[in-house]
């Protein structure tokens, strides 16, 4: 659960959400796979790299 879609719609501020694929999401029976939890996380750690080398690459054509 994230808040994305408030700032969204109530704060008119663009937000991108990304997480596991869950099985019987908010359910007794919800789970994810160790695989996707991987999948996730790579997700997040290219994103974040990205972020800080492109961030880099602009403080330096100062």
């Amino acid at each position: 659960v994230d808040d994305g879609n408030s700032f969204s719609s109530v704060a008119n501020i663009p937000a991108l959400t990304h997480g596991p694929n869950a099985t019987g999401a908010h359910t007794l029976e919800e789970c994810v796979p160790v695989a996707e939890l991987v999948r996730v996380a790579q997700v997040y750690a290219l994103t974040a790299a990205g972020y800080c080398i492109s961030k880099q690459e602009n403080q330096s054509d100062s």
